[in-house]
């Protein structure tokens, strides 16, 4: 088996020092990163809210076991901007973890990122029917805006009701 050696990387050295995977036709480039080379982008933090009961068990289990490298951030790889994981990241803040674990995709604009987002959080496991419930006003609006009616807009309608 190939052993895959990680090295700390942010948007502007990721030729240099990351690992890169190809699988399924799309390639993940993968690392750690510095906490400090992270961009937020409010379009993609505020869409889903961070629950503190959660944040405050990711704090206390950072704070006894460190970071745990199974769950990586994944960033726009163009972009430099964290796409999911912004609870982890708001942990790493909070507990002073510098060097994370991360997965840099590549995305053409906004709205891809955008169709990545909810496809992540309408198929976690973890994530609770009101929560989810209160998803699908905020996808149908991304939708319409985007797309018109019709397509995504009227799959997930149909979904909801």
């Amino acid at each position: 088996m190939a052993k895959l050696t990680l090295n700390t990387m942010d948007k502007d050295n990721l030729n240099n020092n990351a690992g890169t995977i190809v699988m399924s036709n799309t390639t993940y480039t993968i690392g750690f990163v510095k906490r400090a080379s992270i961009e937020l982008n409010d379009k993609f933090s505020s869409l889903f809210g961070i629950n503190n009961s959660v944040l405050e068990s990711i704090i206390r289990d950072m704070r006894a076991n460190g970071y745990d490298r199974s769950q990586p951030l994944i960033i726009w790889k163009e972009k430099g901007v964290l796409i999911d994981g912004h609870t982890r990241f708001k942990a790493t803040e909070i507990v002073e973890i510098d060097d994370i674990p991360a997965i840099y995709l590549s995305f053409k604009d906004d709205g891809e990122v955008l169709d990545y987002m909810y496809k992540l959080q309408f198929s976690r496991r973890n994530i609770t029917d009101s929560e989810l419930i209160s998803l699908i006003p905020k996808a149908l609006e991304y939708y319409v805006k985007s797309y018109g009616e019709g397509s995504k807009a009227d799959y997930l309608r149909e979904r909801s009701e």
